[in-house]
């Protein structure tokens, strides 16, 4: 069912509202269904240590948001990705 769901549907998880738009939208640059778009691992290596000064604590996240589960695997996404 999830090969299914990713492979034919072209659909990936959606991120919670905790997650930094800007992690949200390079995980979406690797989910590129064309190889050929997706950026290589030098540039998301370099992207993410860009990112993590950037980043809200989300340990501190998970402390005002006492109930949030940050264990529970996220739900499908509504749309798929591009093609």
């Amino acid at each position: 069912e999830v090969v299914e769901r990713v492979v034919v549907s072209h659909r990936r998880p959606a991120f919670p509202v905790f997650v930094p738009p800007a992690y949200a939208a390079l995980a979406r640059k690797c989910w590129a269904a064309d190889p050929a778009a997706r950026p290589t691992f030098a540039a998301v290596f370099a992207a993410l240590e860009e990112l993590c000064g950037q980043v809200p604590d989300l340990q501190a996240v998970a402390d005002e948001h006492p109930g949030l589960d940050l264990t529970t695997p996220l739900p499908d996404a509504d749309e798929p990705t591009s093609k």
